[in-house]
């Protein structure tokens, strides 16, 4: 059977706000963001079929793959969020830039979140 790929887009982030926001580099999510991911995880009918998590290398989408896809990865231990750079959005906004890899592998390996 060929693979099943879901697209799912990142939950609210601090820019999403407001254009102001825009100047924020590598955003997280907001509140609604954090509840928007605990829906879609509690919605979602295929954790049991999900084989691979991947995101663009953002903080908001990580958090979203990690909080939406919680199931999966508690259900494979030693399984991870994969972060792609080369599917990240490419723009010269801040809130689009990224953070070095050194902040973000810092960041996860200190909060024991399973993201490569």
């Amino acid at each position: 059977m060929p693979p099943l790929i879901h697209c799912v887009r990142h939950a609210q982030g601090e820019h999403n706000i407001s254009v102001a926001n825009h100047v924020l580099p590598d955003p997280v999510l907001t509140e609604l963001g954090g509840e928007q991911c605990r829906q879609l995880r509690d919605q979602f009918p295929h954790h049991a079929r999900v084989g691979l998590i991947t995101a663009s290398p953002l903080r908001r989408t990580i958090y979203t793959a990690l909080q939406s896809f919680e199931p999966v990865l508690k259900a494979n231990p030693g399984s991870k969020v994969i972060a792609l750079p080369d599917v990240q959005e490419t723009s010269d906004v801040q809130c689009d830039t990224g953070s070095d890899l050194d902040v973000l592998q810092k960041e996860f390996v200190e909060k024991g979140l399973p993201v490569d």
